[in-house]
């Protein structure tokens, strides 16, 4: 006998086993987020707009502004920015609404408190505020169900 066990032996070649398992999975994970930015930088998706570039946009051409909307990236939720057009009373003319709990809209009279307002949801939408208590796991089921909405166009 040499002095180490059968019992140590097996379980060092368990943790060398799944050491390598961890490895092959951090190396096949990587190289998946390579092909997607390799993809996105080939052809990138007419779809996914970033937020604060449509928020400039919009600052930039009021008129032919499309609806801009914001994900938060903790909790999954979606808000949307729009304008209300030129027949809303008291020259608030942004809305912020939160389209993941139908929450809202809010109106402001300036782009920038309606964009800042859209990336504090919490502070104007009850169910957004109670996110913050929720548990990491739950709002990561949230976040899934909001991109597999999001896939099937609803």
């Amino acid at each position: 006998m040499n002095g180490v066990s059968e019992k140590d032996k097996k379980s060092h070649r368990r943790r060398l086993k799944s050491t390598a398992q961890a490895k092959v999975h951090q190396a096949a994970v990587i190289v998946d987020q390579a092909r997607a930015r390799a993809a996105a930088a080939i052809a990138p998706d007419p779809e996914r707009v970033n937020a604060r570039v449509a928020v400039a946009k919009m600052a930039a051409d009021p008129e032919n502004a499309a609806p801009v909307i914001f994900t938060r990236r903790d909790t999954g939720v979606q808000i949307r920015l729009s304008q209300t057009g030129s027949d809303h009373p008291g020259n608030q003319r942004f809305m912020v609404e939160c389209m993941t709990h139908h929450a809202g809209p809010e109106f402001f009279d300036t782009l920038n408190r309606a964009s800042r307002s859209a990336q504090h949801s919490e502070r104007w939408c009850g169910q957004c505020d109670s996110l913050d208590l929720v548990k990491p796991k739950v709002r990561d089921r949230e976040r899934r169900h909001n991109r597999e909405s999001a896939r099937q166009g609803n």
